[in-house]
């Protein structure tokens, strides 16, 4: 039975505040400094406005998997985040692209269906966000610098009656994807 998946684990940064900041002006070779760490750190007393004239820049962790990518997925294509559709041209995307699975952006979601009128002025756009990263890895990230390219995700068995043995990623009640520990 096939309960685990090997996936990337990719950094990139972002514009918006993220989970992550790395410091640019550190060079690892040369200094004896982790250029990463959690936002959260205590070095900044909560104040992010001192993140930018120290040099640091916010980034993102994304799981990535080679699984076939399909309309709404989000996936990460040259360098760069975007959800896929009919417009960005699937099939181009999938053979370029890798699907994101799982990330720190609590900004990416997916749709849960079609949009429904609640009322005669409301539309509902049924959405989730992607599976989160759990706190505990992006912890490990930060301690091993930076330097984890890939993990095993835990998979659990469902069936449908079109696919009655299909695995998917197993997730806990925060929406979390389960690491198994690989570093």
């Amino acid at each position: 039975m096939k309960n685990r998946k090997t996936v990337k684990v990719v950094m990139l940064p972002t514009e918006d505040k993220g989970a992550l900041i790395y410091n640019t002006y550190i060079n690892p070779e040369k200094h004896k400094s982790n250029p990463l760490q959690e936002l959260n750190s205590h070095l900044y007393n909560g104040d992010s406005s001192k993140i930018e004239p120290m040099g640091y820049k916010y980034q993102h962790l994304y799981l990535t998997s080679d699984e076939e990518i399909k309309e709404g997925d989000w996936v990460i294509y040259k360098g760069r985040i975007v959800q896929a559709s009919i417009k960005t041209q699937l099939r181009i995307i999938n053979i370029t692209s890798k699907k994101i699975i799982a990330t720190t952006d609590k900004s990416l979601e997916i749709s849960l269906g079609k949009p429904y009128k609640a009322d005669m002025n409301t539309i509902i756009h049924p959405r989730k966000q992607l599976p989160q990263i759990p706190q505990s890895f992006i912890e490990a990230y930060v301690k091993a610098e930076g330097k984890i390219d890939e993990v095993q995700v835990e998979m659990e068995q469902y069936g449908t009656p079109e696919d009655p043995i299909t695995f998917r990623v197993k997730l806990d009640e925060f929406n979390a994807v389960t690491i198994i520990r690989r570093w």
